[in-house]
């Protein structure tokens, strides 16, 4: 039961107003009442859930779909603070529908899917919810799946809280073929308080390059007027589905080798890339898939990486068929949702089957 005024935006509710709620059979005989009073968090949730337990027997159908649905939830950050003024969309995959909100105070948003003109069916047990928060620009910074349940559709309610980490990290450790040399380490990641400069608050200026010949050196460089602050040993920059951070690494004598731990970038950015730029070379890491990659010394000069972090993956084909991948995971892992947002599909749709080594079509 949704209670609002919509011509003058008046309340209708506060904290100690007693609700009375009624059940009555068929025949219109009362056969529950309970009251319930009003307190601090249901108002600030603009939400309440009860419960009744009717005396009565019998068998009773499930309800598998509804024509309206309140998605509400709170959104958090890492240490458990509240989060206000965040905009939240809110998707039904299944259906294509999509409303946004806006987090109060209290770190609460709630969306509303209804259909006002013919009261027609909104959401289904099984249907595919999506709830991002989003950024500058509405670059996703949080996305959390929701499968809606028998509970969320009879109960016309589906809860989904949200942490929002809007800053992450990745690290690379280098290390020489001569094990008496220090092995150095970079830092490189994405926060909402960053930018493509120097960051106080983010960035690690690098100490001085060391005397030739030099064993081992590795720093990040960024374009900056202060040229003191364009070498650095992490490098920060502001939320983004794609960037390129440019670090340099030196050894004059031995080999080397590049270690990564890139588990920490979101999901979103699929494409992590280690390319070589100087020496000019064609070489491309997967840092994905692989954790390292050697390098053999040149005396006296720098090589140049790019790391190449992007939403999109680009493929190399040969003539012929070809057997590809494409990195990350999709948001709607039905075969079926396909057939209707890809009309110009060529079926058959084809999987592996491990057990039995060979393609089988999917129905």
């Amino acid at each position: 039961a949704i209670f609002f005024n919509p011509f003058d935006e008046s309340a209708v509710v506060e904290v100690g107003d007693r609700l009375a709620i009624q059940a009555f059979d068929q025949g219109g005989a009362l056969i529950l009442s309970q009251e319930h009073v009003i307190v601090v968090d249901e108002v600030s949730r603009n939400l309440v859930n009860l419960n009744l337990s009717l005396p009565v027997e019998g068998s009773f159908s499930t309800v598998e779909q509804t024509p309206v649905i309140i998605v509400t939830g709170i959104v958090r950050n890492e240490m458990g603070g509240l989060i206000s003024g965040s905009l939240i969309k809110v998707g039904n995959q299944s259906r294509g529908s999509m409303m946004e909100a806006i987090t109060n105070e209290a770190g609460i948003y709630r969306a509303v899917f209804f259909d006002p003109a013919n009261a027609g069916v909104v959401a289904e047990v099984g249907d595919q919810l999506l709830v991002e928060i989003l950024g500058q620009a509405g670059i996703q910074l949080v996305g959390r799946e929701h499968r809606l349940t028998a509970d969320d559709v009879s109960g016309n309610l589906a809860v989904v809280d949200l942490v929002q980490s809007t800053t992450w990290s990745a690290s690379l450790i280098l290390s020489s073929g001569n094990s008496s040399v220090a092995s150095p380490s970079l830092e490189f990641g994405m926060s909402a308080d960053a930018s493509d400069g120097f960051d106080s608050q983010r960035d690690v200026v690098a100490p001085p390059s060391p005397q030739p010949p030099v064993r081992l050196n590795a720093y990040f460089s960024i374009d900056e007027a202060i040229v003191s602050l364009s070498n650095l040993l992490s490098d920060y920059r502001p939320v983004s589905h794609s960037t390129t951070y440019t670090f340099r690494v030196r050894a004059d004598q031995d080999n080397f080798t590049v270690k990564w731990d890139v588990s920490a970038v979101p999901s979103s950015i699929s494409n992590v890339r280690l390319k070589q730029v100087s020496p000019a070379s064609s070489k491309s890491y997967n840092m994905r898939t692989l954790t390292e990659a050697s390098f053999e010394p040149i005396s006296g000069s720098y090589y140049i990486f790019e790391i190449v972090l992007s939403r999109t993956y680009s493929i190399e084909l040969s003539a012929g068929w070809n057997m590809i991948s494409i990195p990350g995971e999709p948001s709607d892992s039905d075969p079926a949702s396909l057939l209707s947002s890809a009309p110009g599909l060529l079926l058959p749709l084809y999987r592996w089957n491990p057990a039995r080594f060979s393609y089988e079509p999917i129905s």
